[in-house]
């Protein structure tokens, strides 16, 4: 029962980190400016959201 347990926190904890790093259509930021390459339509800006570029309303 206790190695079944474990199992299941290792694969918790380790299949984000392996999806994180087999994803190449992503773009991932800590920063507004490391989301350059715009990939949105005419009408929305590209922002860093929890570690993620997001298409977002431009608000002046």
């Amino acid at each position: 029962m206790g190695g079944i347990l474990k199992f299941i926190n290792a694969l918790i904890i380790f299949l984000p980190l392996i999806i994180l790093v087999l994803s190449n259509e992503r773009n991932y930021c800590f920063r507004n400016k490391d989301c350059e390459i715009n990939t949105c339509y005419l009408s929305l800006v590209s922002k860093c959201r929890f570690f993620m570029c997001h298409c977002t309303v431009a608000w002046d």
